[in-house]
């Protein structure tokens, strides 16, 4: 799993963000400019976006906005645990 912040959010904000949910592991990647083109990939049109992509790199979910329980339920359904 990785992550991709497209933002200028703060290093302590996003890591604020990891432990809500849990997920201290993920690897972030942090470009505002250089990650454009991944936001355009995957039809990103606005921050924050949340995309759950299988095994397989298909989306499976998308979650507009720092839902963290949406982004929970999400992981859950691929078979995540808390």
């Amino acid at each position: 799993m990785v992550a991709v912040n497209t933002g200028v959010d703060s290093m302590d904000d996003i890591q604020g963000f990891r432990k809500d949910l849990k997920l201290e592991s993920l690897t972030l990647l942090s470009s505002p400019s250089g990650a454009d083109s991944i936001a355009k990939m995957y039809g990103v049109h606005g921050t924050p976006t949340t995309l759950i992509l299988d095994a397989d790199g298909k989306v499976t979910a998308q979650i507009i906005g720092g839902n963290a329980k949406a982004i929970g339920e999400a992981l859950a359904n691929l078979g995540f645990k808390d």
